[in-house]
């Protein structure tokens, strides 16, 4: 099967972080062997392993173990591009995490997400398909907090946060810092725990016409990636046969288009 991708533009969200820190992004992307010159078009794909090892160079570079938690405030709306804006138009939170729900392979391939209701609760779930670094996974649950925050209230917290990384030995409190609930490490899934009550709470920004047109430009794009996919995959399983000599309770539910 084709290797998993993330979104190119995350790329320059990572490298805005890095000047931030007072690091020569170039330098870092270069040793990283990822390209800089990133465009903001769903089609530009990073392979996850590339990252991966941008993210240890970032780490290394920055000597900071919680870099994916400052490249979460650089990752905006239209980073994750028409997924971004129908996000930010969506009616409630609930809206904003259904619609990531249904659209999250736009931006990365590395998980599935399921949204679940029970005892007043919302459980946004995601479920790794593919190993992925520790900040890869701090960087995104960061961003979606802290636009959550944006879009409805700047005192909305979750209920509690479920990382499927292990914690960093130099511990939890700049994860509790960012979230401003309880964090918990090594989980089987990533998990944002949520009041009911506060997703259901209409949001300010709500364009219903303006998400329902970045919702068909998202999959259309997904169709696009879907049937590149599909022709990396037969393409590899054309080639792989003939190898060059020296080469709880909780009720979920998951959609897929």
């Amino acid at each position: 099967m084709p290797e998993a991708t993330s979104i190119g533009s995350y790329g320059i969200a990572i490298a805005r972080a890095l000047q931030s820190c007072g690091v020569d992004s170039s330098r870092v992307f270069r040793a990283a062997g990822v390209p800089l010159e990133l465009a903001n078009d769903p089609m530009t794909r990073l392979p996850v392993t590339a990252i991966t090892r941008l993210y240890h160079a970032c780490v290394h570079a920055t000597n900071n173990p919680y870099f994916g938690l400052i490249v979460a405030k650089f990752i905006q709306m239209p980073t994750l591009h028409a997924l971004g804006y129908a996000l930010a138009a969506s009616s409630t939170l609930m809206d904003f995490c259904r619609r990531l729900e249904r659209y999250f392979r736009l931006v990365s391939q590395v998980a599935k997400v399921s949204v679940g209701e029970a005892d007043g609760k919302v459980y946004l779930r995601f479920e790794h398909l593919v190993d992925v670094s520790g900040e890869t996974e701090d960087a995104f649950f960061g961003f979606l907090v802290l636009a959550m925050r944006r879009l409805y209230k700047p005192e909305f917290n979750p209920v509690r946060v479920e990382f499927r990384r292990p914690m960093p030995r130099e511990g939890a409190e700049p994860y509790e810092k960012v979230m401003r609930a309880p964090v918990s490490f090594s989980h089987a899934a990533g998990l944002l725990v949520f009041d009911q009550a506060d997703l259901r709470q209409p949001l300010a920004g709500s364009c219903p016409e303006l998400a329902q047109v970045n919702d068909n430009i998202a999959i259309n794009y997904l169709a696009r990636l879907d049937r590149n996919d599909v022709i990396t995959g037969v393409r590899k399983k054309i080639i792989d046969p003939y190898p060059m000599a020296s080469v709880t309770g909780i009720r979920w539910r998951v959609r897929s288009v």
